[in-house]
């Protein structure tokens, strides 16, 4: 995902899903972040900087790796010692 805002990303920290705050109808931002930490393997970003083929901001990715997320795996193993 790539947008023009050149500050990084800030993920709002939530360790159950159930304490998300539930959006509003007017709220546009806030929720993306959370849930790409909470179904991805890895997530990142870099700066595209002043100018990067006409494009200024930053590029968020993330990595799906097709099973549980690696945050899940970790998450199960922690509870059920």
């Amino acid at each position: 995902v790539w947008d023009t805002d050149p500050q990084p990303p800030r993920v709002r920290a939530v360790v159950d899903l159930a304490a998300v705050p539930e959006a509003g109808e007017e709220d546009e931002t806030g929720r993306g972040l959370q849930l790409v930490t909470l179904c991805s393997d890895d997530w990142g970003w870099y700066s595209l900087g002043e100018e990067f083929f006409g494009f200024k901001g930053k590029y968020v990715w993330c990595e799906l790796l097709g099973g549980p997320p690696l945050a899940a795996v970790a998450a199960r193993r922690l509870t059920s010692a």
